[in-house]
């Protein structure tokens, strides 16, 4: 078996588990950019509330007002 008959053999395993570790690291990726976004997003929302008058309270009642108890 000559070289290039063995790479040839042996490419696609290869570019399969590349690709596999490639998606993987990407789904990684997405999660904790979704993660960042939504703190940031939260995080907006807290300020602009303060920043209208709102309570403590009123604010926690906004903030959980999406929220649902999965039990």
């Amino acid at each position: 078996m000559s070289i290039e008959e063995s790479f040839a053999a042996n490419i696609v395993p290869v570019l399969a588990i590349a690709l596999g570790i490639v998606c993987a690291i990407v789904c990684v990726l997405a999660n904790v950019w979704m993660k960042v976004r939504t703190v940031e997003q939260n995080t907006a929302l807290k300020i602009g509330l303060l920043n209208s008058g709102m309570s403590a309270e009123e604010i926690i009642a906004v903030v959980n007002a999406g929220n649902r108890d999965r039990a």
